[in-house]
């Protein structure tokens, strides 16, 4: 299982809030950076775990604006709890562990590669690019493309003079 930590701060970072407003309540920058965490949870489809998103709860965060994140979590098929480990210590992560025991105990994970670990360098490097970062393409510095050969000639970093 994966445990996809967010906070309501950082989702409305996200979604356009300096940093020194991220206290104040701001539902509408919830939903607008509700998105990079979606990002996230499709990254973990990708592996083939099963997920879990833990809202790690801040005491600024309003009730309306955790409502949003758990209703956007759960539309999308992930479970999810709130923790309040500052506030409760050990017993503010207790559905959380539960949740996760039970995932575990019922669902196979199938961890898939997300590359061939035989490919080439490069090959690896395009496929994170593409499928976690969205990248159309990888550009390489002349140091890199140096490496790059280096490892294509040793096999491995190890052996290279880089």
């Amino acid at each position: 299982a994966a445990v996809v930590v967010a906070t309501i701060r950082a989702i409305k970072f996200h979604g356009g809030v300096k940093r020194k407003n991220l206290s104040e309540p701001n539902v509408e920058a919830v939903k607008k950076g509700i998105v990079n965490l979606e990002k996230h949870l499709e990254n973990t489809k990708k592996f083939g775990m099963k997920s879990i998103v833990a809202i790690n709860k801040f005491v600024t965060d309003t009730e309306e604006e955790i409502n949003i994140v758990k209703d956007f979590v759960k539309k999308l098929g992930f479970e999810v709890s709130v923790v309040e480990f500052f506030t409760k210590g050990g017993d503010g992560g207790l559905e959380l562990a539960e949740k996760v025991v039970d995932m575990i105990e019922s669902d196979v994970c199938k961890l898939n590669n997300l590359y061939d670990w035989k490919a080439p360098v490069k090959d690896k490097i395009f496929k994170i690019a593409h499928e976690i970062y969205g990248a159309e393409a990888v550009d390489y510095s002349a140091e890199a493309k140096k490496t790059l050969k280096q490892i294509e000639k040793h096999g491995s970093l190890k052996d290279c003079n880089v």
